[in-house]
């Protein structure tokens, strides 16, 4: 029985081990406004502008580092004069997201920003990961991103960023990513789990029947 149990203990810590967060990009992007179509939303999730790329769902969340460019036609600003705005990413599928990488642009960037997440485009029933603030960049400088963790993993495919700036023309960013620890939409980690424990305890009773012959 102690090998069971031990086969058993193992076998979840693999489980745990393939829930280390990767990259995930999102497929769409759209915004309530834009400057113009050099600016649009899609600068957001395109990586044109990061100092090297990553590939979603393979490049390591947590190790993975770089910077976003100054250059204006590499990110995205709402219409002159905006400084509140909606956008709303599609990851095209349902993950469970545990941390959210944003890159504030450096010249007028945004103060603060909503995030809401939700299985459906309509946000029937969303949830609210938070309101953070995003760090004032130095203008002319290459950027970092902030790490937006301080929220319970949530399965997901819609996330809407209600952003906020007061500074230059309007608000503006340069490009948001998902740490994504589960793609639910093609691993059914439960049944997965589900199954295993069947198994095993199918296991242990064949272990105690054997037993029972021996005596």
């Amino acid at each position: 029985m102690k090998k069971i149990i031990g086969i058993f203990i193992l076998g979840l810590s693999m489980l745990g081990a393939a829930h280390a967060g990767t990259m995930q990009g999102a497929v769409s992007v759209e915004s309530n406004t834009e400057w113009s179509s050099t600016y649009s939303a899609t600068n957001l999730i395109d990586q044109n502008g990061l100092s090297s790329s990553y590939t979603s769902g393979v490049t390591d969340f947590d190790s993975y580092v770089a910077t976003h460019s100054i250059g204006a036609s590499k990110e995205w600003f709402a219409a002159k004069g905006t400084f509140t705005d909606t956008l709303v990413f599609d990851l095209g599928g349902l993950f469970i997201v545990d941390k959210i990488a944003v890159w504030n642009e450096d010249a007028w960037g945004t103060d603060r920003v909503t995030i809401s997440a939700s299985k459906d485009a309509l946000f029937s029933n969303s949830t609210l990961l938070g309101i953070f603030l995003l760090t004032d960049n130095i203008s002319g400088i290459n950027y970092l991103a902030d790490i937006l963790g301080s929220f319970s993993p949530v399965l997901a495919q819609f996330f809407k960023f209600d952003v906020v700036g007061s500074t230059g023309n309007s608000v503006a960013l340069g490009e948001v990513a998902f740490s994504t620890i589960e793609n639910v939409s093609q691993v059914p980690v439960p049944a997965a789990i589900w199954f295993m424990g069947s198994g095993l305890l199918g296991l242990a009773g064949f272990n105690r029947k054997a037993k029972k012959l021996a005596a």
